[in-house]
């Protein structure tokens, strides 16, 4: 599979797993725009702290970050969405026609779904990280030609 031109990644409110993995993305496919989303996002709304915390830690940086709401024209823009669970997914593709075959999700390539953490604290975060990481370099492989 060849690097999409264009990625979108989706959560829920574009606060936590989804800015986090468009930092982690952007920094392996720096040829590739990546931008995210999120389903039930209050747009301007910065990244939790947590995140912007758990991400400083592998030296990225989205205290830049601004939460944006997903909407028809941002996801027709998309080659490729990436959500965080299956439910996600499902949601998409009722609501938006065409996108059927275009949304993964992340973790998919290693049987996960990324969840919100359920303990905010910092090493919830710090393992929300670590399988965005893994979820996204499993993705890029997937890109990446056979020499």
């Amino acid at each position: 599979m060849s690097s999409p031109a264009n990625i979108l990644v989706i959560c829920t409110d574009n606060k936590m797993q989804s800015p986090m993995a468009e930092a982690v993305l952007r920094t392996k496919l720096p040829h590739t725009r990546v931008s995210s989303a999120g389903l039930m996002a209050l747009a301007g709304e910065a990244a939790y702290p947590l995140a912007v915390t758990a991400m400083e830690q592998c030296g990225i940086d989205i205290r830049k970050h601004r939460a944006r709401l997903l909407d028809s024209e941002i996801l027709s823009e998309a080659d490729l969405v990436f959500v965080m669970k299956n439910a996600q997914k499902s949601k998409l593709e009722a609501k938006y026609r065409g996108v059927r075959g275009r949304v993964f999700r992340l973790g998919e390539w290693d049987g996960f779904d990324i969840d919100d953490p359920t303990e905010m604290n910092r090493e919830a975060f710090e393992q929300m990280r670590k399988l965005i990481e893994q979820a996204c370099t499993s993705w890029v492989h997937t890109f990446t030609p056979l020499r």
